[in-house]
């Protein structure tokens, strides 16, 4: 099982489309896959921020 981030573009988005079966993450449903548990699950991180000026950084504290 393979979960992606970032699925909303670049290489998450082509992943997630091309990997059968694979969970796709972004800040639209991240918070319903907090809690679950995902045993033998690999996670393959795609996800990122090109913003410099962030006002709000604990958004990114989970």
């Amino acid at each position: 099982m393979f979960i992606i981030t970032g699925i909303d573009s670049g290489l998450g988005k082509y992943l997630h489309k091309n990997l059968p079966g694979s969970i796709g993450i972004n800040r639209k449903n991240a918070d319903s896959f907090i809690k679950e548990e995902f045993l033998n699950a690999t996670i393959l991180h795609c996800a990122f921020n090109s913003k410099r000026d962030i006002k709000n950084q604990s958004i990114y504290r989970r």
